[in-house]
């Protein structure tokens, strides 16, 4: 959440004043609470049903927050969200290599991973901290250094919606496929001890 709403002021240049900085955390804890609560089955909602919902909630939050066209901050937040998932599959990979590095010789092969494990914390950590750092990297480019012009160009919300439904789509396809977000770690780590 905190990746995406970063990628969104800086795509259309927006300067956060601290009271929209502390609100923002604040709904990012929220939605980061309500995931984890669903993640953990409290709450019966599908992760497929999940994402949009975060998304649209969160688009009307930017939207109440920061005052601009709503078709601006429809199309600049889809695209920030769809760029904010791309960015943490690509830092799970090195999260999930580590994480099976270390959590591979405390596992009995045939038996389910304790995700309660130490590492595993860690390992999220540092997928979450890495893809905040790929999306401050992603505005070091010297093409985006300027945000992304393009989205006050009419249209934009076409383009918008179209890439941020096929990575929806694509994260929903690979969840359903590997049936969990921690299969990436699960993947890796029987790699890792077939290797041994």
């Amino acid at each position: 959440m905190i990746s995406s709403v970063y990628v969104f002021a800086k795509s259309i240049q927006y300067i956060a004043i601290i009271n929209q900085k502390i609100a923002t955390v604040v709904w990012c804890l929220l939605w980061s609470f309500l995931y984890a609560c669903v993640a953990i089955e409290i709450f019966s909602i599908p992760l497929s049903l999940f994402r949009p919902i975060m998304c649209l909630t969160t688009t009307c939050f930017v939207f109440l927050l920061t005052r601009k066209k709503l078709e601006t901050v429809v199309s600049a937040y889809l695209l920030s969200f769809g760029f904010s998932l791309v960015l943490y599959y690509i830092a799970m990979i090195p999260g999930s290599v580590i994480t099976a590095l270390f959590a591979r010789g405390e596992h009995i092969e045939g038996t389910p991973l304790d995700f309660n494990q130490p590492i595993f914390l860690v390992s999220y950590t540092m997928v979450a901290i890495l893809q905040i750092v790929l999306s401050f990297f992603l505005f070091r480019i010297k093409r985006f250094r300027k945000g992304f012009p393009f989205i006050f160009k009419r249209y934009t919300i076409v383009a918008a919606l179209f890439f941020t439904g096929i990575i929806l789509i694509l994260v929903t396809w690979v969840n359903m496929i590997t049936q969990s977000e921690e299969s990436v770690y699960i993947g890796l780590l029987y790699i890792r001890t077939r290797v041994q």
